[in-house]
């Protein structure tokens, strides 16, 4: 594969498949070495600094370089010179978006559509589709695409997969994916990371978790220079709470390995009770718990990890009463979760096993986060009763 478009499918992986917004399909061959670019475009930008257009190439390139903040300063600026040019309030908006500004770029979205734009290029309009939320525009646009050639181009069988994925058809989703990912040959380390990532999701919402983890592993294990902190902390904590209901033991031993680097990460600590009560180590977890519910006697977690002791240690009547204290605690998400958990535990077993699929069907039950959970033999019962995909 050329060098150009493995740069362009590195970096539709790393940006999610909209950081080229409304900018060259095929960008020059220069940007290769975006930050030497970056300097040239900043000493075009010092002789006319007014230049809507020029504030515009800052933006791109600042997110590019993930500032974005700073992405959106020049945003704002190009807008101030061009307060109605559609491209620029379609770019916006997806900044807004990226920054969790919902209602901002809501509003963009609205003035934009509002003026009428043709994108210049079908990637342009492939990642408007993808702004707009019309994935089912966009997965007909590329199927139509994708028909005019026996060599598929890599970055339609990206927008397929993506598209896909948005509309749920998981197993559609996977496909693309191997398809894209064997029609590549060798890749980078950085590349095959995103690749990995993309795909353990996939097999997750597949509930393939056990080859979700593995996949999973196989990408925490390339280190990418790109992953920003944050988004690679998060893929770590998903690992080790998708393990947990895999392979309970091999979690024990990362999550060692994870405590000794952060050893006041309370999430650490509660995935660490958590998985030792998959694993059925009753005798180790049970002065673990005391500790950490003398330590902390209001924790809605660990009020909720103690009715799961109770629970598996044949004291049903003092679970149900654990459980309702965690419930009157409970305020974050992670908390709730454990508490949707352990109450759908109980009712499964229960005199009236449809209670559980009742539970689960109310429109606040986390759902998706309690997929990897009906694993255990515990949710047979309700997980016969499910569809397959969350």
């Amino acid at each position: 594969m050329g060098k150009i478009k493995l740069a362009i499918l590195c970096l539709l992986f790393i940006a999610g498949g909209t950081a080229f917004f409304f900018f060259n399909a095929e960008p020059a061959p220069e940007l290769r070495a975006l930050r030497s670019a970056y300097l040239a475009h900043q000493e075009v930008l010092k002789r006319d600094p007014q230049n809507p257009a020029l504030l515009y190439n800052e933006a791109w390139y600042l997110i590019q370089l993930a500032q974005e903040k700073d992405a959106l300063k020049a945003l704002n600026q190009a807008l101030k010179k061009a307060p109605q040019n559609p491209k620029y309030l379609y770019t916006r908006a997806w900044l807004y978006q990226r920054l969790q500004q919902a209602e901002r770029a809501q509003h963009d979205l609205a003035t934009a559509s509002r003026h009428a734009w043709v994108p210049d290029t079908l990637n342009e309009q492939l990642r408007l589709y993808t702004l707009k939320g019309e994935a089912e525009k966009g997965l007909k646009l590329v199927q139509r695409e994708l028909s005019k050639s026996l060599t598929p181009a890599t970055e339609l069988l990206f927008w397929q997969m993506k598209y896909q994925q948005q509309l749920g058809q998981t197993d559609a989703a996977l496909k693309s994916l191997n398809t894209l990912s064997e029609s590549q040959g060798d890749l980078p380390p950085d590349l095959q990371y995103h690749l990995n990532t993309q795909k353990a999701e996939l097999l997750a919402r597949s509930q393939d978790y056990p080859q979700a983890v593995a996949t999973l592993k196989q990408a925490l294990a390339l280190k990418s220079t790109s992953e920003t902190p944050a988004r690679a902390q998060a893929l770590e904590q998903q690992y080790l709470e998708w393990q947990r209901y895999t392979d309970p033991q091999a979690n024990l031993l990362a999550l060692e390995a994870a405590l000794k680097a952060s050893p006041r990460d309370k999430a650490l600590h509660y995935l660490r009770l958590d998985t030792l009560l998959e694993a059925k180590a009753m005798d180790t977890v049970r002065p673990l718990l005391i500790e950490a519910r003398n330590a902390a006697p209001e924790d809605a977690t660990l009020w909720c990890l103690q009715a799961r002791y109770q629970w598996d240690t044949q004291m049903p009547e003092a679970a149900a009463i654990s459980l309702q204290e965690a419930q009157k605690r409970a305020s974050t998400p992670a908390a709730k979760t454990c508490v949707a958990r352990e109450r759908l535990r109980q009712l499964s077993s229960g005199p009236s096993p449809e209670a559980a699929l009742r539970y689960w069907q109310q429109p606040d039950t986390p759902r998706a986060s309690l997929y990897p959970a009906l694993q255990h033999p515990d949710f047979k019962s309700l997980r016969k009763a499910l569809p397959v995909t969350p």
